[in-house]
């Protein structure tokens, strides 16, 4: 059983690992290797799969 399916089935682990997702996250946006992209941007993506 992987951790994440591990925390899942406990209950209590669900809000750390989310919590501790939601730091990463944030850290990776600040240190700038977020991925930014404009709405025009997402729609012409979304074109190009359908």
């Amino acid at each position: 059983m992987n951790v994440h399916k591990q925390e899942q089935s406990s209950g209590a682990g669900d809000s750390t690992f989310y919590l501790e997702k939601l730091k990463r996250g944030l850290e990776q946006v600040r240190a700038g290797l977020g991925i930014t992209k404009t709405m025009e941007e997402l729609e012409a993506m979304g074109k190009d799969e359908s």
